[in-house]
């Protein structure tokens, strides 16, 4: 047998030789010629492979002809149906993350792992998600925002007012850069809504013309027609990568943003995958010729789609803003009157009897604009609240607008865990307002101290260098860092180791804590809140909410009057007034109502709460021990809003491990032992909250006198789970949002309890004289 060297030489010789022949006849000769080879062989193959083995044969005569094929035969494979199924997977996962992001924002309604919106909006913690919406890439409105401060300081003239923020401010969502709700017009939420289910119609489009064409070359001429869709495809991949650059450095990990990223990135990925494997396999020139007759239809299903969703989302953001603009508009009218009001009688009174806010009466330690002056605003903020921001701009503008008519003065409350003892949530929602609110005060006492050394005018130092350090603060949204305060101190032209040094001493915490105490006292639920005179200006989200209330109270003829004369409600008068202010809400009516009481009294007391959560057992007995007591005819009906996402979605998790576990409890010793065994089994519950289990209901319904086995099995009952879905989507029509969640005569009640105060019996009383 010829070994393996000879038979390649062998080859090699043949292959010169036939190089040599005449491609018809073969020719005789040897050497060059011709290049066929065909007059050569006596069985249609070269004349050497007749000394091969017969196995290498038949190889070399498959590789001849697989070298030899048309080239028109040589297309792909129809696309594979786990591809599609997989890239529709993935395009459905990140249009339902992107979708819930966008109910969250249009209804309110929580998503789990999204929860937590402070009372008032800045007082409390915000999750990832919500707070994204407040950065600059969370929006376009919010981009636009973030890009001016960052290039532009903000533009004179603006609500802005010429704040600026560094490059990493901007990218983290910091400072100057914090969008307020008002400038978050159009959620990035919804513009990924948009993409992902054009998408994904693009994507069926091309997946059902690639697989039901009538031959597979026209399948595999499908592949071509992704191109559109892969083009789409990088660029959604590229803003995916832009936002998870921003997600990390802004540390806001939003569990459906990282889903729908993840979802986005892999869908990019499988896009390229595919038509590289289709590069390789197909025949480019014939198959683009082809492709020409379906690339139009996934690009032009896609773009329809596209316009069509960002439309309909556009139009409901807009509509949310309208309802909000309404009811803005509404209190701001409200509040107008009060001043009206509030300064006719002040006319009719020259001097106020009382001063229960001293002998300087309400106003700030420093002030802006003259003493005695027609419009006095106080405003009570927060260095790092971009709302805070918006109307310390207006108010700015109004005292150099009005000079001599209008006053400013600034009170603190910052939204932070160093100085104010109020704030209980788990993370710091402005990390630095404590320190910025400090050093703002720092400033004035350090000013008027060496005023009084060189024999100047106290007062008038520590003002200048009090809102000099006022509004540089605001311009940076209330951040500093150790490292660049001394410098920007010494920028400003303060002596950076005096003001720190202050800073850090317990002078200035005292004056932080006696500002939030006395905010405290005139019930503030928020941040800012602006008072006019001693009035508080509700509605002021409104356009030129400040603006328009400060010169309707200029053109009414009021007279200049000091803060002697201004006298806002303490917050047991505030709770009340704010329960007075809210709209009628008609109660959705309620299939298995469980109630309590005189029918026709003339108060209604609803109650959404959990029998876990410990003021729902407050309210609930202190309204059962006015029916029990007969002390106010009070009509009483509870209803289910368990604090555990196992049962309600409206939560955004498990804020009560067993709040579904109680409300099915209660539920089903009502349709064992009826109304009695309802609510006998529902004053057990609130009275043993600790330890609650399944163990624990067989006991609680022995105690009251009920079949613990007959409870136990009713509590899975279709009948106990429609009841609890009942009151929930009851409190969906209401928009309830947190436990318990009370309503007095259809009127919402903000705030029901305070300390040493009856303030719900109060409420009730003045219902029950309305009727």
């Amino acid at each position: 047998m010829a070994t393996l060297a000879v038979i390649r030489a062998r080859e090699r010789s043949a292959r010169g030789r036939g190089k040599g022949r005449g491609a018809g006849d073969g020719g005789a000769g040897d050497g060059g010629g011709g290049g066929g080879g065909g007059g050569d062989q006596a069985d249609g193959q070269p004349r050497s492979i007749r000394w091969m083995p017969k196995p290498q044969r038949a190889n070399l005569k498959n590789r001849n002809e697989r070298d030899h094929r048309p080239t028109e035969r040589a297309v792909t494979r129809r696309p594979g149906l786990w591809s599609l199924a997989l890239g529709g997977l993935l395009l459905a996962l990140a249009l339902t993350a992107s979708l819930g992001l966008v109910r969250q924002h249009l209804t309110g309604v929580k998503l789990p792992g999204c929860g937590g919106s402070g009372e008032g909006g800045e007082g409390g913690a915000e999750s990832a998600c919500a707070s994204l919406e407040a950065h600059p890439f969370g929006s376009l409105g919010g981009f636009r925002h973030g890009l001016g401060v960052w290039l532009g300081g903000g533009g004179s003239g603006t609500a802005d007012g010429g704040a600026s923020a560094t490059f990493m401010e901007f990218v983290r969502g910091e400072g100057a850069a914090k969008v307020s709700p008002d400038k978050a017009v159009f959620p990035t939420s919804m513009l990924a809504s948009a993409f992902f289910a054009a998408m994904l119609v693009g994507w069926l489009v091309w997946s059902l013309r690639a697989t039901r064409a009538a031959d597979p070359a026209s399948a595999g001429a499908g592949l071509r027609g992704v191109a559109g869709l892969r083009t789409l495809a990088r660029l959604g991949a590229a803003a995916s990568g832009v936002y998870l650059v921003v997600i990390v450095l802004a540390n806001k990990p939003c569990p459906y943003c990282l889903a729908a990223h993840a979802a986005n990135l892999s869908w990019w990925a499988l896009v390229e995958w595919m038509a590289m494997k289709h590069a390789r396999s197909t025949n480019a020139k014939t198959d683009a010729l082809r492709a020409a007759r379906v690339n139009w239809a996934p690009m032009a299903s896609a773009t329809a789609v596209f316009l069509l969703s960002a439309g309909v989302l556009g139009a409901l953001d807009a509509g949310k803003r309208r309802d909000a603009l309404a009811k803005s508009e509404s209190a701001l009218a409200d509040s107008q009157r009060q001043l009206l009001a509030s300064a006719g009688r002040a006319a009719e009174q020259p001097q106020a009897p009382a001063r229960p806010f001293g002998e300087r009466g309400f106003t700030g330690r420093w002030r802006l604009g003259p003493e005695e002056a027609v419009a006095r605003i106080v405003l009570i903020s927060d260095y790092q609240c971009p709302q805070c921001r918006r109307m310390e701009n207006e108010a700015l503008a109004l005292v150099q607008k009005h000079a001599g008519k209008v006053s400013l003065s600034a009170k603190q409350h910052p939204n932070g865990k160093a100085c104010n003892k109020y704030y209980t949530a788990a993370t710091d929602v402005h990390p630095n307002a404590c320190w910025a609110a400090r050093a703002a005060e720092a400033a004035a006492i350090v000013a008027g101290a060496n005023a009084a050394l060189e024999g100047k005018d106290q007062w008038t130092a520590a003002n200048d260098a009090f809102w000099k350090m006022h509004q540089w603060l605001f311009s940076r949204g209330g951040s500093f860092t150790d490292a660049s305060f001394p410098v920007d101190l010494a920028a400003l032209g303060f002596d950076a180791q005096q003001v720190i040094r202050v800073m850090q001493g317990p002078q200035t915490l005292k004056l932080i804590q006696d500002d939030i105490e006395e905010a405290q006292s005139l019930g503030i639920n928020g941040t800012p809140m602006v008072l006019i005179n001693g009035v508080e200006l509700k509605g002021w989200e409104a356009p030129r909410a400040l603006e328009r209330a400060v010169e309707a109270l200029l053109e009414s003829g009021a007279s200049a009057r000091t803060a002697r004369d201004d006298a806002p409600p303490r917050a047991s008068e505030k709770y009340v007034a704010d329960w007075r202010d809210q709209p009628v809400r008609p109660m959705p009516p309620d299939a298995v109502e469980r109630s309590m009481g005189p029918k026709d009294a003339p108060v209604q007391v609803v109650v959404f709460g959990d029998f876990q959560e410990p003021n729902t057992a407050k309210v609930d007995a202190l309204v059962r021990g006015w029916i029990d007591g007969n002390i106010r005819p009070v009509r009483y009906v509870f209803r289910h809003f368990p604090g555990d996402n196992t049962c309600n979605q409206r939560v955004s998790r498990v804020f009560f491990q067993h709040g579904c576990l109680t409300a099915r409890a209660a539920e089903a010793a009502g349709v064992v032992g009826g109304e009695q065994g309802y609510w006998a089994m529902h004053a057990w519950l609130l009275q043993n909250q600790a330890n609650m289990s399944v163990e624990a209901v067989r006991r609680g319904a022995a105690a009251v006198g009920l079949n613990a086995d007959a409870v136990v099995q009713a509590m899975n009952s279709p009948a106990v789970e429609q009841a609890i879905q009942d009151d929930i989507a009851a409190a969906a029509r209401l928009n309830v949002g947190q436990i318990p969640c009370v309503y007095v005569n259809g009127k919402f009640v903000p705030r029901w309890s305070r300390e040493g105060d009856d303030v719900m019996g109060r409420i009730v009383e003045e219902a029950a004289k309305a009727k």
